[in-house]
């Protein structure tokens, strides 16, 4: 899992809907800026080294931005958007539908 990868002991929080209960989330004292700070491979992704391999690489990550002047047709990204989306990790952002020109 590429989030185990990227920081083996993050919690992993299943949720609907973006719905996750606060205390899972704000004041847990699980993260340690002492001892964030003196893991090796902190200062090593902070300042750089020869054999550093970007996650993007490492773990196939990749990102874009997609913008159009063009409503998406609300059939057609409703479908898309409650079907399967194989490889997205996260996605964020607005769109804008034909039926709702505002």
């Amino acid at each position: 899992m590429i989030v185990v990868a990227l920081n083996p002991d993050a919690q992993i929080i299943e949720a609907d809907y973006g719905r996750v209960p606060h205390d899972r989330v704000f004041n847990t004292g699980l993260f340690d800026f002492a001892s964030a700070h003196e893991n090796p491979l902190w200062a090593k992704e902070l300042y750089g080294f020869a054999d550093h391999i970007p996650e993007t690489e490492e773990f196939g990550i990749s990102s874009f931005v997609y913008r159009a002047r063009r409503p998406f047709d609300p059939q057609k990204i409703y479908d898309v958007l409650n079907g399967s989306l194989p490889g997205v990790i996260r996605a964020k952002g607005h769109f804008w539908i034909a039926t709702r020109p505002d």
